[in-house]
């Protein structure tokens, strides 16, 4: 019996908002998924210096569990060294693509030893209003992506990353890489997490705040998504 996850989205058009029903199985990040190879290599050069080995080539594609997904405002982590990442998601039912926005939240030092580990232990979150990709396909590149984090609760927001969808494969792209490599021949059913732009901050933030922003100038309107981050200590009873 197939595993489907049930949730339920508000789709935000030009003239009205309505609430759907979308049943997945599948959700996948993508990687080092810049257009520009260059600022790709910069962003893996970054990771570097917390110490984490970059791929060989890219992109490059992770499977999640669908449960992995949330829509929540506050979420726990155990590692003290996790960080959000700002991310297009696309939401495929059918003939029919969505758009949202959201954040892949990682462990850094579990990225040292396993990529893929690091990505499942943290949850995907996202909003839970989305836009019909066909009503922004047109000047897709011309929308902005951004993203805040605070070092503690109540400070100043920083920015942590900005700039355009332009920076990012585009979806069409992406979609057919992923049913290239992943051998899906029905992409319906998907959720995937386009992969992320560099930080404009000197270093990794591991911030307790975390906010993503889709700003489309053509249109005027936003998507975001919020959430806190709270660390919970792990403890060990010895017999």
């Amino acid at each position: 019996m197939a595993f489907y996850r049930n949730v339920k989205f508000w789709v935000e058009s030009e003239n009205q908002k309505k609430q759907i029903d979308f049943f997945f199985n599948h959700m996948i990040n993508a990687g080092f998924s810049g257009r520009d190879q260059k600022t790709v290599w910069d962003h893996i050069l970054e990771l570097e210096k917390e110490g984490i080995p970059g791929p060989k080539t890219t992109p490059v594609f992770f499977s999640l569990t669908c449960n992995n997904l949330l829509f929540n405002d506050i979420i726990q982590v155990g590692g003290h060294k996790t960080s959000g990442e700002v991310e297009f998601v696309m939401c495929i039912q059918n003939d029919k693509t969505y758009i949202g926005i959201g954040s892949d939240h990682t462990d850094r030092a579990l990225e040292q030893f396993s990529m893929p580990n690091a990505k499942e232990i943290c949850p995907n979150i996202m909003s839970d209003v989305l836009w019909d990709y066909d009503e922004i396909k047109n000047h897709w590149d011309e929308i902005e992506i951004s993203s805040y984090t605070r070092e503690q609760i109540n400070s100043k927001d920083i920015l942590y990353q900005k700039g355009k969808l332009s920076n990012i494969l585009h979806p069409n792209e992406l979609k057919e890489i992923v049913k290239k490599q992943l051998i899906q021949k029905d992409l319906t059913e998907t959720v995937i997490f386009s992969g992320t732009i560099p930080i404009v901050t000197s270093h990794t933030i591991y911030g307790e705040y975390f906010a993503c922003k889709l700003f489309d100038p053509i249109l005027n309107r936003s998507l975001n998504c919020n959430y806190e981050i709270q660390k919970i200590n792990n403890i060990f009873i010895e017999d």
